[in-house]
């Protein structure tokens, strides 16, 4: 007994069968609501959480004075982007809440791995400016450091 292999014509036409046939599986109103409701219970949790953690970095920051200010910014840019990633995978869960079926499902999946993937590379882009930036901060610092010392030196010989 020896199998044929399908032609590329044959085994498009399985996928559009297959992907239609998604389209007539319903998803029950009532998982759809349990999944708005918990989602939204999460994101008030969230707005909760994010408000505790940029009291508890001012605090740190007062307590410490000036020169934790940059920690104190990238701390806040961390739980910003925290909490920014919570609210856009709630946000994808109460829209795929509203999917009637499997393929609507499936193309908010695909639309929201697509736009996560474009916040990545912002995300990248500025952390490298930021990163930069501290260096560049950071050998001007030593440079005035270093200039200061120097002069000193030459004024004692």
């Amino acid at each position: 007994m020896t199998k044929t292999a399908k032609t590329p014509a044959a085994q498009v036409e399985d996928v559009v069968e297959t992907v239609a046939a998604t389209k007539t599986i319903e998803i029950p109103t009532s998982a759809r609501e349990f999944v708005q409701r918990a989602a939204k219970s999460v994101q008030e949790g969230a707005d909760t959480l994010n408000a505790r953690a940029h009291d508890a970095t001012s605090a740190i920051e007062t307590a410490i004075g000036g020169s934790a200010t940059t920690a104190a910014e990238a701390a806040r840019k961390v739980q910003d982007t925290i909490y920014e990633d919570v609210k856009s995978a709630l946000a994808a869960v109460e829209k795929l809440s509203k999917s009637a079926n499997l393929a609507e499902a499936a193309q908010v999946h695909i639309d929201y791995l697509s736009e996560r993937g474009q916040v990545q590379i912002a995300r990248m882009k500025s952390a490298t400016e930021m990163f930069v930036k501290a260096l560049q901060d950071g050998a001007k610092t030593t440079q005035d450091a270093v200039a200061k010392l120097t002069a000193k030196g030459s004024r004692a010989a």
